[in-house]
């Protein structure tokens, strides 16, 4: 009888799946336990044929579908065997008489026919077992974008738990799940779960940013700012390409990056036509009420109540965006960016200017008539007056306060100095329609005043 070592074969052994053998022997007959646990296996492998002959992925479904798909499954095989059993020669009941009869050559084709249909439709459902379990699992670690409105999240989220909301359907043989989306069971194939968030926009605008701030230390860019314009042309193009092949590119950059200074803006650009909305009577009726019922006196407020969130949740789900709005926005964006990393022109030398004498000062103010007779504590009253006239004027100038303006004032003091701001002709044109809230037109009077 043979002695083997039991380091070296129980290795083998436990890769067999024999790990239920004696461990406390230093010396085993492994022949007759290694003939007994391949007969186990055989049997077990055997047992489980007959439970699922057609191979159907039991560990793959869930506890809600195994019953169900079991049933379904075993129907379908027990039609084929049924069908087997019709042999040429042999009685068979006739399907439109109801009597015995010898089954002809067409009875045994037509058998393997709907033998080899039944047997097609368990692959299918086979596979869509299989679509179905590959699916939760590709979601798991593909993740979600932050542009997915609530219904896809709250799809996305049931199926990480397999919790999710389902039922057979036999015209199709297939399972379908109930999709928030659309309030309704859906075939799988059209489960909507949003997609991951995809970045080449982001690289894109990022390597744009690095080209131009390189132009910006380079001699040619310093010397004529100009040079820029044509460059600024070829990688607006490359942009609006890139946009054109992926239309959802924008809104997903805007919402995964919605607390980046620069996108943020932009998003808000995008927001104002919802909030416009309330300030139209004339399309909102109630627009009073619900502002004064949320506390919303301004943008700012729009943005940090639930009214805002209901709009946000509202532009992801309309699916096309302005695209032009986000490229006029970036192209500002690339201008501002390459003059902002030009360095600083050297201040020009300043002449030396001859200090003024006091009868000079004076003769700054207009002249006022001086005889003998005038005093000399006269003539310092009237000097003063003029001074303290100056300091008023100076006063009134620097007291000029934008935010102090009413939206049609702010609206017409920008219309009148378009000259002194960096707009876009998109912005200027939604400023002449009144399109812009006060808010708005505060934050453009100070992000885009030039200096």
């Amino acid at each position: 009888m043979a002695k083997i070592d039991r380091g070296l074969f129980e290795r083998a052994g436990y890769s067999l799946g024999m790990s239920r053998l004696v461990k406390d022997m230093q010396y085993v007959d492994y022949t007759e336990k290694l003939k007994q646990e391949l007969d186990n296996i055989k049997t077990y492998n055997k047992q489980k044929k007959e439970e699922n002959p057609y191979g159907f992925p039991i560990e793959k479904m869930g506890r809600n579908e195994r019953e169900t798909s079991t049933n379904y499954i075993v129907g379908l095989s027990d039609q084929i065997k049924e069908l087997g059993r019709i042999t040429l020669g042999k009685n068979v009941i006739d399907a439109e008489t109801g009597e015995k009869r010898k089954a002809t050559k067409e009875d045994v084709e037509n058998a393997r026919n709907q033998m080899d249909k039944l047997d097609l439709e368990i692959k299918n459902h086979s596979d869509h077992l299989e679509t179905k379990a590959l699916l939760a699992e590709n979601l798991k670690d593909r993740g979600i974008s932050e542009a997915a409105t609530l219904e896809q999240k709250t799809n996305y989220d049931l199926i990480q738990t397999n919790s999710q909301e389902q039922r057979f359907n036999p015209e199709t043989n297939e399972y379908e799940w109930f999709d928030h989306t659309v309030g309704d069971f859906v075939p799988i194939s059209k489960f909507n779960t949003g997609s991951a968030y995809n970045d080449t926009l982001e690289k894109a605008i990022n390597d744009t940013y690095k080209e131009v701030r390189q132009m910006s230390a380079t001699l040619k860019y310093q010397k004529n700012p100009d040079n820029f314009k044509p460059m600024s042309v070829n990688l607006m193009s490359d942009i609006k390409t890139l946009i054109e092949k992926d239309p959802n590119a924008v809104k997903n950059l805007l919402f995964q990056k919605k607390n980046n200074p620069d996108f943020k803006n932009v998003l808000d650009n995008y927001m104002e036509k919802y909030y416009a909305q309330y300030l139209d009577n004339s399309n909102y009726p109630d627009a009073a009420a619900a502002m004064e019922k949320f506390g919303i006196n301004s943008f700012e407020d729009y943005k940090n109540s639930s009214l805002y969130d209901a709009d946000l949740n509202k532009f992801k789900q309309e699916g096309e965006i302005d695209n032009q709005l986000f490229l006029d926005s970036y192209e500002a964006m690339i201008k501002n960016e390459f003059e902002k990393f030009l360095p600083e022109p050297k201040p020009k030398e300043k002449k030396p200017v001859a200090e003024k004498t006091t009868k000079e000062e004076q003769g700054s103010f207009p002249e006022t008539p001086i005889d003998e007779s005038t005093s000399p504590e006269e003539i310092i009253k009237n000097v003063l007056k003029k001074t303290d006239e100056k300091k008023e004027e100076k006063s009134e100038v620097k007291a000029f306060d934008f935010n102090s303006l009413n939206k049609e004032e702010a609206t017409k003091y920008i219309l009148d100095n378009l000259d002194k701001y960096d707009l876009t002709e998109t912005t200027i044109e939604a400023i002449k329609k009144g399109e812009r809230p006060l808010n708005r037109l505060q934050d453009i009077h100070k992000t885009y005043l030039i200096k």
